[in-house]
């Protein structure tokens, strides 16, 4: 997947779950806050606030499982020989 600044989609629902990410929609828009911290006194900071398209996200979806399928059938070939 397209990376998405400031979010790990492999780490996403355990830092939701953690408190340390947020969604919310605000018109026809989807924007993530992502708590940060300083690294020096461990204070929490101004959040991260990033837009996300989901039109886009969606479109990353199809290509990711576009690419599975690939693998899927090139693994499935290698194990019939």
């Amino acid at each position: 997947m397209d990376n998405i600044p400031g979010i790990n989609v492999l780490n996403y629902e355990r830092m939701k779950d953690a408190g340390l990410v947020s969604i919310a929609k605000i018109g026809n828009a989807f924007v993530v806050s992502v708590r940060k911290f300083s690294t020096e006194t461990g204070a929490e900071e101004s959040p991260q606030i990033i837009a996300l398209d989901i039109g886009k996200l969606k479109e990353s979806r199809e290509n990711l499982l576009l690419q599975v399928a690939g693998v899927e059938k090139l693994i499935s070939d290698l194990e019939s020989l």
